[in-house]
């Protein structure tokens, strides 16, 4: 009995030391695990920048992610846009054009180069299969510090790898419509150790409608004597009464004929139609009275209805208008008349033109013009009337009009 108790003992003693070797074991395996999974720590701060999140459009990418394991000279980094649901399109990427990828380490550029091209402290495209990125950190490499912040660019915004890159990443077809994103997955991983996550939510663009209706505004403002441009050296000895609907000389007699009398208006401009607008006078008649007509001459020499020319002798008898482009008001590369070049209104050399007559079957003049929607286009118009000492008494009048043509 005694002996018998001594061998079960000793079977206890023996379950009891092969229980503490299993322990043992299973301790040194946990321990070995354990040290293993740290190798493989999760990058952080992941995210992907799309140019543009619509199903079915191409894209450029700009990864960004902190990784928690060195990148050593030799090791991989890999880019997987195959999630198996999810239909990223890569055609066109090819290990032999290294333009189109980017990879930064807080901030510095790391040049990509082609396979089979691998230099110290540069990353290799070796590897383009199944929408899978693999780029390889090169022989003699000094590693890439734990902690530090990768940028990965891949499509057209790459542009320091040999070039500017001209292929972009296909977004997968819509899936689960109706204003609902899909959201694929993008994983970054390699030997280096690290790897995570990304999801980009791809979503159809909201159709955003507007009419916008066609406007076009003209107005004709009067002007004071102040506020009329100066007519170079020989400005005329009386003002004509302006407002936006009238141009009032004052009654000549023997002490205003053959002197100069001027006055202007302000006309604005406003329209939104794309190629802009012209802006045409005429008048429909030159000034008459019952039984006689004021000429409108030309001015010191040659000026007409399409030509302007120095207008500086009083003597030299008629009735015409200069243009002056308002600076500040609105488009001012819309001159009031690209003609008058140097010699507007407000210039020391003043010239004229006279108004078409429509009575006479004349050709309109452009005044005012733009090729491109305007707001606030400010010209003046200003007046010169010089009348002989000759001329028969009455009461003389026209009608000056203006046309404006929008072209939408």
């Amino acid at each position: 009995m005694l002996k018998v108790m001594n061998i079960k003992n000793t079977k206890g003693r023996i379950t009891l030391v092969s229980m503490l070797i299993v322990a043992l074991f299973v301790m040194m395996g946990g321990i070995y695990m354990f040290t293993q999974s740290t190798k493989a720590a999760a990058i952080q701060s992941a995210k992907d920048v799309l140019t543009d999140a619509r199903p079915g459009q191409a894209s450029n990418h700009t990864l960004t992610f902190t990784i928690n394991n060195a990148i050593d000279a030799g090791d991989t980094l890999t880019i997987d846009f195959d999630d198996g649901t999810f239909d990223f399109v890569t055609t066109g990427f090819a290990i032999t054009d290294a333009k189109d990828y980017d990879i930064d380490d807080d901030g510095a550029d790391k040049v990509v180069v082609v396979d089979g091209a691998c230099a110290a402290d540069q990353f290799e495209i070796d590897s383009m299969t199944n929408s899978v990125f693999q780029f390889t950190y090169c022989a003699g490499s000094t590693a890439v510090a734990s902690g530090s912040i990768m940028t990965v660019q891949i499509g057209t915004n790459a542009s320091t790898s040999g070039g500017t890159g001209d292929t972009q990443i296909t977004n997968p077809a819509e899936s689960a419509g109706g204003g609902v994103a899909d959201t694929p997955t993008i994983t970054v991983g390699g030997t280096f150790g690290g790897s995570g996550d990304l999801l980009v939510a791809l979503v159809a663009g909201v159709t955003v409608s507007v009419t916008v209706d066609e406007s076009a505004a003209f107005t004709i403002a009067g002007r004071s004597d102040a506020q009329c441009a100066d007519y170079d050296n020989t400005a005329g000895t009386e003002i004509a009464l302006t407002s936006a609907t009238a141009v009032t000389f004052p009654t000549i007699t023997s002490s205003n004929d053959e002197t100069f009398i001027d006055g202007c208006q302000r006309l604005t401009v406003s329209t939104n139609a794309a190629t802009g607008y012209v802006i045409t006078v005429a008048e429909d008649d030159q000034l008459e009275s019952v039984s006689s007509t004021i000429l409108d001459g030309t001015c010191d020499s040659g000026c007409g209805d399409s030509t302007e020319a120095q207008w500086a002798t009083s003597t030299n008898n008629g009735f015409g208008y200069c243009m002056v482009d308002i600076a500040g008001g609105g488009d001012a590369a819309a001159t009031a008349d690209a003609g008058w070049g140097t010699n507007d209104c407000d210039d020391a050399d003043t010239y004229f033109k006279t108004i078409a007559s429509i009575a006479d079957s004349d050709t309109v003049a452009n005044i005012m013009s733009s090729v491109t929607a305007v707001s606030g286009d400010v010209s003046d118009i200003g007046y010169r009337l010089s009348v002989s000492d000759t001329q028969a008494a009455g009461a003389y009048q026209n009608i000056v009009s203006f046309v404006m043509t929008p072209t939408y």
